[in-house]
């Protein structure tokens, strides 16, 4: 395969939330958790493009390996080209009391991702908030739409730079908004991808983690944790 070619994974594996059999490592409490699972299969969802950031639709089995530790994997169960063409990402970001020390950073990464990723058209970019607070009013319980087209045009985005973080974590709450955004906003031949800026501690959330991470997957998208 070229060297010029781009591949951009979508998703690699999906632990972002985790099931009641799941183990954390409890190295200590300011260690981030470690969700562990047996599998018996990973799907991985990718869109491939050239130098000029067109879709290359010629791409086969034998153009892809697999590397796990020193294992290298070359022989995959199916391999089937998606309907998708292109891309919708929703930013979900937490803003709450939690996540107080690396906020700065976060808010950094989601101005990056709206102001530098070319790939994305502008109208496939929303970003929601839940949490924090914008001088005096507080965003908290009910999850926010900061933007949902026009982001780079918006400032909206930009108040990210006023905010203080404050609040509960209504995580699997602000998740299950998410995928109620994600269904009035669906598009046919576009594949949603929802990355969520958070600890992945919920503190207060009326609905469970399974039914979070259910109700994300029931809108068939896909989802990144930006930790």
């Amino acid at each position: 395969m070229s060297t010029h070619r781009h591949i951009r994974s979508v998703v690699v594996a999906l632990f972002v939330l985790a099931y009641a059999s799941s183990g954390e490592d409890a190295n200590g409490p300011s260690s981030p958790p470690t969700f562990r699972s047996i599998v018996s299969q990973v799907r991985v969802t990718f869109f491939a493009t050239d130098e000029n950031n067109h879709l290359v639709a010629t791409l086969t089995k034998s153009d892809f390996a697999v590397v796990d530790s020193e294992l290298v994997i070359r022989n995959f169960r199916s391999f089937s080209p998606a309907d998708e063409t292109s891309l919708d990402v929703i930013a979900l970001v937490d803003l709450s009391e939690s996540v107080a020390p690396p906020l700065r950073v976060t808010i950094r990464d989601v101005q990056e991702l709206v102001a530098r990723e070319q790939s994305i058209p502008d109208d496939n970019l929303a970003v929601l908030s839940f949490g924090g607070t914008f001088g005096m009013a507080l965003g908290g319980i009910r999850p926010t739409i900061l933007c949902s087209s026009g982001c780079r045009a918006a400032d909206s985005v930009n108040k990210l730079l006023a905010v203080k973080s404050g609040g509960a974590t209504p995580l699997f709450d602000a998740l299950i908004f998410g995928a109620d955004f994600i269904s009035h906003h669906r598009r046919a031949g576009v594949r949603p991808v929802l990355i969520l800026f958070s600890d992945g501690n919920d503190t207060i959330s009326l609905h469970s983690a399974r039914e979070a991470l259910q109700a994300v997957l029931d809108e068939g998208a896909l989802i990144y944790s930006w930790i």
